[in-house]
């Protein structure tokens, strides 16, 4: 029987034997226990024929379940139940049997046989099983078991009891659904086997029936927790979390502690400000697990001298020096806590200049604010170049400043008018960008401190007494833009360094004799150089070549001691506009090339010893404004080239040189030309109607020439705006016309030195309002003065000596002194000149500090100075008998 039962299903035993060893050992003892009660709890349950069906996987059978069987006297020994028993009741034949048990030696289960009065389970063979008769009271015992389901039913909630007991919540165990009624079950399967799972209709609606399982199909448990146990389990694993992460940043802390407190520790060995810190006041603590720290307060000074660079340090030992009276400052500041660190450096920076410079003396002109902690450092004083005094200062960029509010921010009208951006040059309104205090009385060096204002574009400081050498710690401010040093007391070379300020566009130095050795090549290397300006200095040497690489737009190296010659590369500066190379002993040539700088406005080359001719080329300057090359040593005649039409050509000056011929009528052409200086040469000829039509014109200077003939009629229809007419040691001949009234601006007029002829026009009268020099001596004018000269109140200067002038002087003349501003009166060589000079004369001499010149030949003439005595009645009292002078205080 066991051999046939083996052949027609595998045992329990082989197929465990398949399996990997982990899986093949005995269920009772490697099966998890609530996984050996839940197997059990699902053992299938025969309603219909009352079975329950133990699987063989589970050992020993339940206790619960050994219990309810002694109780109903169908065992006796739980021990030994054999396989195929069958119990059955005696009172009930038509009852179904209510237990099969099968053993858990049993390899497979037979198929099942009905008898008379029970039902026998056993295997294929019967021989390992026999029938059990039960008594009638023991079938009875039996029977208060049906159905079948209430004895599993109870097993199930008694395990079921036990598992909330030990794990809170429900479980969902594979295999074991819910009860579904379904009347129509049996009509739907009637082919069903005993073994297939069934529905008590009648009895069981909606109770959990037990099917049989076998063991290998049988899952785990999986735990379903209620929702407010899953977010107790996330709280603690929250909580978990935040302990560790606390923990962390505990040891994080007190290793920060650690290393704080060495780092201090070697501080305090270093020769520096000793910082003595107040007495510690009780803290409160932060706990981070076990451990505690200690808040720590530190102190203005401990916090300042951190921010200070280590150059600065030793400074801070000495209580006179400028930076230990910065650092007093700052941090006994009572808004100390509210800077910024930045803040704080710039602060100190300002500070210590303010000490160094000698702002806390009688030096600076203006202060207001500085120090003075309750105003921002943006609010102190500050100076830019004032318009009106540097609107004519060559590379002064003037207009940059007019519109800008204060150090740290320009206005908006000053990024328009300068085309800034702000993204560029605008970057916090806290930012110090100007230290700018041109014309003040400072005094001392630049402190090195002035780097920790590291926003600072511009350094503006001409125009003061600021001394020693430029400092070379500059460069560390690598985003200065504008460094202007001109006119101050600087000493010694320029610094090469001044090439690592790569941002550089305007460098201003000289103004004083002190700055001296040669230019450094090096700041031909400044790429965004714009102006260049080392001047009125004893700087030495050639022009370095490598400064032909800039591009600049202003350059500027005059009145120095350069030599050499002007390099031809310079032709290549097409965006020059200022190109100033004067006052230098270069002894050169103008190089042809000089014509290639298109954009060019002013070119001054004067007083440089330059030879040769003036270049055609320069007629080619399409944007030239003015020309100086005067005071040199220039021969040749000057080039027609000059009066090519060009709207913008307003000054020419080739004066103080060795040229010849005559002027160019093309010149005429320059219709915007005011200022024509071609003086000291030795030019001839005639003063060509076409320059003297020049409808521009204001200053008219060719004297000491050679030039001939009359004065053109139209300098004085043209000439509303002539102002300064300087013609004087010529040959000029015939007379002053009447149309000088039309020059009503007229300023200063010389003659003088020429050959003219005629009276003097009392039209001169009308140009009262602007005359204060009228020099026509050295001439052959006639006749009388004019008594409307009386009218030129602003006169200051009336010269007529040695002309032929005749008649008394007229009593309107006097005005000149007693109302008007007469310094110079010159009547020599004025053989017809007669009378005695009215006494107000005489005031002019009265005080010979005021340097005043009286000068007449005493003869015909006489008062002041010359007696009367000898000198006739009528020239005493003229043509009407009137007494010309005062008798009492006018003689000597």
């Amino acid at each position: 029987m066991e051999q046939n039962n083996e052949d027609q299903a595998p045992s329990r035993a082989s197929s465990r034997a398949n399996l990997p060893e982990e899986d093949a050992q005995p269920r009772a003892t490697g099966m998890p226990p609530m996984r050996a009660e839940m197997v059990a709890a699902d053992a299938a349950v025969r309603q219909k024929e009352g079975v329950l069906r133990v699987s063989s996987g589970v050992r020993p059978l339940p206790e619960e379940l050994k219990e309810l069987m002694m109780q109903a006297g169908t065992i006796h020994d739980t021990t030994n139940i054999a396989v195929g028993q069958e119990l059955t009741s005696a009172h009930d034949t038509n009852a179904p049997p209510q237990l099969r048990v099968v053993s858990p030696e049993a390899t497979t289960t037979g198929p099942v046989t009905t008898t008379g009065t029970g039902t026998t389970i056993g295997t294929s063979g019967d021989d390992i099983s026999k029938n059990l008769k039960i008594a009638d009271k023991v079938a009875v015992g039996v029977q208060n078991l049906q159905p079948a389901v209430d004895m599993t039913t109870l097993y199930r909630d008694n395990q079921h009891r036990r598992r909330q007991q030990a794990f809170p919540g429900a479980y969902n165990v594979a295999g074991l659904q819910p009860g579904n009624a379904n009347p129509n079950r049996d009509a739907a399967e009637p082919n069903a086997s005993p073994d297939s799972p069934t529905h008590d209709n009648n009895n069981n609606q909606g109770l959990a029936v037990a099917q049989p399982v076998a063991d290998d199909d049988l899952e785990d448990a999986r735990p379903v927790l209620p929702e407010n146990e899953a977010a107790r389990l996330a709280k603690r694993k929250q909580t978990n979390f935040m302990i560790t992460i606390g923990s962390l940043c505990a040891i994080a802390v007190v290793v920060f502690l650690i290393i704080f407190f060495v780092v201090e520790g070697e501080k305090d060995k270093s020769p520096t400000i000793v910082v003595q810190a107040p007495a510690a006041e009780e803290s409160n603590s932060t706990a981070f697990g076990n451990s505690t720290l200690e808040s720590i307060h530190r102190t203005p000074p401990q916090i300042l001298i951190e921010l200070l660079p280590s150059e600065t340090l030793p400074y801070l030992d000495s209580s006179g020096s400028a930076q230990a009276r910065a650092f007093q400052w700052v941090t006994e500041d009572p808004q100390f806590d509210t800077y910024s660190e930045k803040r704080l450096q710039q602060r100190f920076a300002l500070a210590t200049f303010f000490y160094s410079t000698g702002g806390d003396g009688d030096g600076w002109g203006s202060k207001t604010n500085w120090l003075n902690a309750s105003v921002h450092e943006c609010h102190w004083d500050y100076f830019m170049p004032d318009n009106r005094h540097y609107q004519n200062q060559p590379g002064i960029r003037h207009y940059d400043y007019q519109y800008i509010d204060g150090p740290c921010v320009p206005s908006n009208e000053s990024m328009v008018a300068n085309n800034y951006s702000v993204a560029t040059d605008v970057a916090f309104h806290d930012d110090y960008l100007y230290l700018a205090l041109v014309g003040q009385e400072l005094r001392g060096e630049i402190p090195p401190e002035i780097t920790m204002l590291t926003s600072l574009l511009m350094i503006q400081l001409q125009d003061t007494a600021m001394e020693g050498h430029i400092p070379t710690i500059l460069t560390n401010l690598t985003g200065l833009r504008e460094l202007h040093l001109y006119r101050s007391a600087y000493t010694g070379t320029i610094p090469s360094q001044l090439a690592l300020l790569t941002d550089l566009s305007l460098l201003t130095i000289g103004g004083n004799e002190g700055i001296q050795g040669s230019m450094p090549s090096e700041i031909g290397l400044l790429s965004d150089l714009e102006t260049l300006m080392i001047v009125e200095s004893n700087v030495t040497g050639t022009i370095p070549i490598e400064y032909t690489g800039l591009h600049p737009l202003n350059f500027m190296v005059y009145q120095n001691q350069l030599t050499g010659t002007i390099h031809t590369e310079f032709g290549l500066f097409s965006r020059v506009e200022w190109f100033m190379i004067s006052e230098n002993q270069l002894n050169s040539t103008i190089p042809t090339e000089l014509g290639l700088m298109e954009n060019v406005k002013t070119l001054y080359a004067y007083m440089l010893n330059l030879i040769g001719t003036i270049p055609s080329e320069l007629g080619l300057l399409k944007s030239i404004k003015q020309i100086y090359i005067d005071i040199n040593a220039l021969t040749g005649t000057i080039p027609t080239e000059l009066g090519l039409p060009n709207e913008t050509f307003w000054r020419i000056a080739v004066g103080d040189n060795l040229l010849t011929g005559t002027i160019p009528s093309e010149l005429g052409l320059l219709t915007e030309c005011h200022n024509l200086q071609a003086a000291r040469n030795f030019l001839t000829g005639a003063i060509p109607r076409e320059v003297a039509a020049m409808p521009a014109m204001e200053y008219f200077s060719l004297q000491d020439n050679q030039f001939s003939g009359t004065l053109p009629s139209e300098l004085f229809y043209n000439g509303s705006k002539m102002y300064r007419f300087w013609l004087e040691n010529n040959e000029i001949t015939g007379s002053i016309p009447e149309e000088i009234g039309y020059w009503s601006s007229l300023w200063r007029m010389r003659v003088d030195g020429n050959r003219m002829t005629g009276s003097l026009p009392s039209e001169i009268g009308s140009l009262a309002k602007s005359l204060v020099r009228l020099n026509v001596g050295s001439n052959q004018f006639s006749g009388k003065i004019p008594s409307e000269i009386g009218n030129l109140l602003k006169l200051k200067e009336f010269s007529a000596g040695d002309n032929g002038l005749t008649g008394t002087l007229p009593a309107e003349l006097a005005l000149l002194v007693t109302e008007g501003k007469l310094k110079v009166l010159n009547l020599t060589s004025n053989e017809g000149l007669l009378g005695a000079i009215p006494n107000d004369f005489c005031l002019l001499i009265a005080d010979p500090a005021l340097n005043n010149v009286l000068e007449f030949d005493c003869g015909a003439l006489c008062g002041c100075h010359c007696s009367c005595d000898n000198v006739s009645s009528f020239a005493l009292y003229g043509e009407n008998g009137t007494f010309l002078a005062d008798m009492k205080g006018g003689w000597v």
